[in-house]
């Protein structure tokens, strides 16, 4: 909106040589200006009197006798603010600061040539403000909506598998947090397709993606499935929203559903399924077991030919019977069994190693078979020992710790956060072996922090007030990430390797990992990606401005006790 197009009007002007009674026969011959201009011999615009500086001049006891000797180039303020017609007026108003004596006394315009026009007075001044507020809102509230039909449009894409167009791992791990949070029972369920790749190998790809398609139609429109998914490959999953019989029930008219005839551009085609049940809480109590032991029933039934096996620890757990193996696990801790391993974080800057990350390993269980972290580390926070488990891996690391400016890092658990001792016990710890805290870092996902924010922050504040730094762990997996690095002092953001991907990768994927590393760098963070395994992986990470990788890759974790200092070089290209 330019100034000619608001209501102004034209007041003819004083000059320099009038009287103070010219002043006061100008408001009263225009009892709608606020302001007299004031022009020079040129005609330009040289000063004004206000209508209120007027008033209090000759509201005070012989105020007009006083200053009626007096012209008007001695009462008149020479600060004057001349704007030209063809000014953009929210522009000008934008770039005022304070606008109050505009609202007061209004203000002077100009033609292009300088030569005075007319007055746009506090009223005037008053209505453009409004209309131009009026415009703004409107044009915000366009562009609020517009942003609001992108991000939806971005979540879904970013929810959705590309080919089958059902949710991918990453929406179906979110939406299985979501239940878990909320603590009612619920049936996790895992698909591997049997004969697939045979099927794709003979008829190709084409109709390997159409089998797929039907198979995710199929599971989707199931009157009970909730959050159907494809995690990659030839294998699917759901949420069964009850447990038990009628639960079971359902698996098996999904298996149904899946093995009946598909009808493609050759003919009649069929696939197997393997399905692997298993319940929360009764089976696991979080997200990530959950998986793993819907999976290892998969696994055990499709071994057997395909079919429905519900999670059973004796069978999945085949070491020994689930009693015994807790006996194991609590001797073990008492024990100090379970021994840190560290696996190397490279900068890819300056290609040296920069940290470690601590890991548990139980290099000698004495059962048939090594568990790893993901069997042994549920039944120790489980049956309550994570505390002592975790001030023995502590110790240990910080005692392998060598001399030097690499950082260590611990990952925390939850029921650790919720301990107002937990920090005077873990500085106590770093003060006892000498380490200084600017070499230590934590790690944090998101779903250790929500259990109890607000002791969380108070814990990790203390902390962090000594020098610790903090890291939030496993940045992609989760929904709420972002209001986490709001709350807290992160100093680094670890990328989840689900980010990752792999070279046969494109459209959304590829995109929300440079988004991700652009935020961070944003947000003056460090990156760190984790599970790189592969070159063109590490080649993508360099090409985005990656800080830190970590993983296969890079090296795997090695027992304290049996690492010496790594001399790696790894470079990208």
């Amino acid at each position: 909106m330019r100034f000619r197009s608001t209501s102004w009007m034209h007041f003819e002007p004083l000059s320099l040589g009038d009287s103070f009674d010219a002043v006061s026969a100008f408001f009263v011959k225009n009892p709608e200006a606020t302001l007299c201009p004031v022009v020079d011999f040129n005609g330009k615009p040289t000063g004004f009197v206000s209508l209120q500086a007027f008033q209090r001049l000759i509201s005070n006891p012989f105020g007009y006798a006083l200053n009626q000797k007096k012209g008007v180039s001695g009462i008149m303020d020479r600060n004057v603010l001349v704007m030209e017609l063809s000014e953009d007026a929210a522009t000008v108003f934008g770039s005022i600061r304070d606008k109050s004596d505009l609202l007061t006394n209004g203000l002077i315009l100009a033609h292009e040539d300088g030569i005075y026009a007319g007055c746009l007075n506090a009223l005037g001044v008053f209505h453009a403000l409004t209309e131009i507020h009026a415009s703004m809102l409107t044009e915000l509230k366009a562009e609020i909506e517009e942003r609001e039909r992108a991000e939806r449009k971005i979540r879904q894409l970013a929810d959705t598998d590309p080919l089958t167009r059902i949710l991918n791992r990453r929406a179906f791990v979110r939406e299985m947090e979501a239940l878990v949070a909320q603590g009612q029972p619920f049936m996790c369920a895992l698909i591997d397709l049997d004969r697939f790749k045979p099927l794709n190998d003979r008829y190709g790809h084409a109709i390997g993606d159409h089998v797929l398609k039907v198979l995710a139609t199929r599971l989707s429109e199931m009157d009970g499935c909730q959050h159907a998914c494809r995690l990659g490959g030839d294998e699917f999953a759901f949420i069964i929203p009850s447990v038990g019989d009628n639960a079971l029930a359902l698996a098996a008219l999904v298996q149904s559903a899946l093995v009946s005839p598909i009808e493609t551009d050759l003919g009649l085609v069929t696939v197997g399924a393997s399905i692997g049940v298993a319940a929360f809480p009764d089976d696991a109590a979080d997200k990530a077991n959950l998986m793993y032991a819907a999976d290892k029933a998969m696994i055990r039934i499709k071994s057997e030919g395909g079919g429905i096996a519900v999670f059973d620890r004796r069978e999945d757990m085949a070491d020994m019977d689930a009693e015994e193996f807790d006996k194991t696990i609590i001797g073990a801790v008492k024990d100090n069994c379970f021994q840190p391993a560290v696996q190397p974080i490279l900068d890819l800057r300056s290609h040296s190693i920069a940290g470690y990350e601590v890991l548990a390993r139980w290099p000698h269980s004495g059962l048939s078979r090594q568990p790893s972290p993901k069997q042994f580390m549920p039944a120790v926070e489980r049956l309550g020992l994570i505390d002592s488990f975790f001030w023995s891996m502590l110790n240990q690391a910080l005692r392998w710790l060598p001399g030097g400016t690499s950082f260590l890092s611990f990952n925390v658990s939850p029921s650790q956060l919720t301990s107002l001792e937990f920090a005077d016990h873990f500085l106590n710890a770093l003060r006892r072996h000498g380490i200084a805290p600017e070499r230590i870092e934590l790690e944090i996902t998101e779903n250790v922090l929500f259990r109890n924010i607000d002791t969380s922050k108070h814990v990790l504040g203390k902390i962090v007030g000594a020098g610790v730094s903090l890291a939030l762990d496993d940045f992609g997996t989760g929904y709420s990430s972002l209001s986490l690095l709001e709350e807290l002092p992160f100093k680094k953001v670890k990328l989840d390797k689900s980010l990752l991907g792999k070279k046969s990768d494109s459209g959304v994927l590829p995109k929300v990992l440079t988004g991700s590393l652009k935020m961070c760098r944003e947000m003056n963070l460090i990156s760190c990606a984790e599970g790189v395994e592969t070159s063109w992986q590490l080649e993508q990470l360099a090409a985005r401005n990656c800080d830190l990788i970590q993983g296969y890759l890079i090296g795997r974790a090695v027992l304290c006790q049996e690492m010496t200092a790594p001399d790696i070089n790894v470079r990208a290209g």
